[in-house]
């Protein structure tokens, strides 16, 4: 499923089950073989054709495949559609990963207390699932 921010992979079309999220910043990039009728192709265990291509952002890369020249086509425009309107694969201020947005409830946090608190109220207020993305730290 593709969205402004992010693609989500899911087990099944009709089902919700996440298997995988990857998230849009201004690394994002979609290759593949671009040459009319000519797409890579490889042989899975029931030696079925699959032509390939590769999402990926800063600090992931996906490989993925489809069963059809038309289908992999209509995905991959519907991601480069995506790419071209959403503020989140543009670069941003101070190299951020994330556009300036306005009329937000943000906060300066200074300390960890603060920061765990707001956290705690977070996931307090969830309905359903609640994802935490990771990331390094250096120091």
């Amino acid at each position: 499923m593709v969205r402004h921010s992010y693609i989500v992979c899911v087990e099944e079309m009709e089902g919700m089950d996440i298997y995988d999220v990857l998230l849009v910043d201004s690394d994002f990039k979609i290759e593949w073989n671009a040459l009319p009728g000519i797409h890579k192709r490889i042989e899975n265990e029931e030696h079925s054709r699959h032509h390939l291509f590769t999402i990926s952002n800063a600090e992931r890369k996906f490989k993925l495949g489809s069963n059809s020249d038309k289908k992999m086509m209509q995905f991959i425009q519907s991601l480069q559609l995506m790419r071209e309107i959403t503020p989140w694969s543009k670069k941003q201020r101070f190299d951020s990963f994330a556009p300036v947005r306005q009329n937000v409830q943000a906060q300066w946090l200074v300390d960890g207390r603060d920061y765990f608190w707001n956290v705690s109220r977070a996931i307090l207020k969830a309905r359903d699932v609640i994802y935490i993305h990771e990331y390094l730290l250096f120091t």
